[in-house]
């Protein structure tokens, strides 16, 4: 996911972690990951496309994994590591 929504950057214990375990992924899915890193900034294409609707849908899936009570932010909250 962090890969499709175009994150760059993973200093965080969990983004270095998430790096690592790539590894172990089949190749088929470590060459998408590259190939969205790489070559496929899908979030720009949704944002210059112009299309309302593909940016609802973008808006929301961030909200869902990266907004305060979505993925992320739920295991930031009740994570052991953080209490």
């Amino acid at each position: 996911m962090d890969a499709f929504l175009g994150r760059q950057v993973y200093e965080s214990y969990l983004g270095r972690d998430a790096v690592n375990l790539r590894k172990w992924l089949p190749f088929n899915i470590r060459a998408f990951i590259i190939a969205l890193e790489r070559e496929y900034n899908v979030s720009e294409y949704i944002l210059n496309s112009g299309d309302v609707r593909l940016k609802g849908v973008l808006s929301g899936i961030v909200e869902s994994y990266a907004g305060e009570r979505g993925f992320m932010g739920v295991h930031r909250c009740t994570s052991p590591l953080m209490m």
